[in-house]
């Protein structure tokens, strides 16, 4: 790093800085890396000559395989409808 701060928004960079969301020391990048310490996952950078792009992944995300079948039963029965455009019930 160079050491050298630049912001695009001083004024929002202000605001932040009072609400306490921000502190001045650099270091974010570290503290973002630390944070992913014990997921496989891994926050992604890409830099270009003219802007950056930083990914981080959702580590909270649980994939719930109950509710997603339920989803899908729920789709190949709306399916069912739309493309025979009846629904048959018991009298």
């Amino acid at each position: 790093m160079s050491g050298i701060q630049t912001y695009r928004n001083p004024r929002l960079v202000h605001i932040f800085d009072k609400l306490g969301l921000i502190e001045n020391f650099g270091t974010g990048i570290p503290r973002t890396f630390y944070s992913y310490k014990d997921y496989e996952m891994q926050p992604e950078f890409n830099v270009s000559d003219n802007f950056f792009v930083i990914t981080l992944p959702n580590v909270n995300y649980q994939n719930d395989s109950i509710n997603d079948s339920i989803n899908d039963l729920g789709l190949d029965i709306l399916k069912y409808i739309k493309e025979n455009q009846v629904l048959m019930h018991p009298h």
